[in-house]
């Protein structure tokens, strides 16, 4: 902290962002309960200097951390109350901070959750927000293709490609057949011997 009042300029705004990051994972493994507080001081002092990259920098770790820890000491008949409190935190960060660097990565986390609660419609939303605002993003491309998935339904699959011997493969041109596709990754040992068999 004596070294972020020491900083000045962009200095400041990086020790502050790795006094925030220490502080935030500390919560987070649960070794630093006074944690929230201090990153909701920070954050509010932050706020004060206008700089609004910086005071979302914070409220997202702030927010994540409070959540965590939330978590943590939640019972089983608590848990739905506190991750219904994150999928508010989330949106409202979302809306707060539309231009955030943690913007996609918030309404990512908010859709997926939705969509796993059962609010398809409310997820779809921010996916096709998240695709069409950051689409050049990773968060931005998984929603893309979350979006994707949700409109299968109903739909012919469609899966075209190079085959592993080369030459095309097109799931058009199978019609009417038993067609199986193996997901797999070059990383997953399992998987490639799957296909050596």
């Amino acid at each position: 902290a004596d070294i972020v009042k020491l900083a000045e300029g962009d200095d400041r705004v990086q020790w502050t962002k790795q006094m925030v990051d220490g502080i935030a994972a500390a919560v987070q493994t649960g070794n630093f309960t006074a944690g929230v507080g201090r990153l909701k001081a920070t954050e509010a002092e932050v706020r004060k200097t206008g700089n609004k990259n910086l005071s979302a920098y914070v409220a997202y770790r702030r927010m994540l951390a409070e959540y965590t820890q939330d978590l943590q000491a939640a019972k089983d008949a608590q848990r739905q109350e506190v991750q219904d409190q994150w999928l508010k935190d989330l949106e409202s960060f979302a809306r707060e901070w539309p231009d955030a660097e943690d913007a996609p990565e918030a309404m990512l986390q908010l859709a997926i959750a939705l969509e796993f609660g059962g609010k398809v419609v409310d997820s779809r939303k921010w996916y096709d927000v998240l695709a069409s605002k950051y689409g050049k993003t990773t968060q931005g491309a998984r929603a893309s293709g979350a979006a994707r998935r949700l409109d299968l339904k109903g739909k012919p699959f469609q899966l075209a490609g190079t085959g592993l011997r080369g030459g095309k493969i097109d799931s058009r041109d199978l019609r009417g057949k038993v067609v199986l596709v193996l997901y797999w990754a070059r990383w997953c040992k399992p998987c490639t011997g799957d296909l050596q068999q």
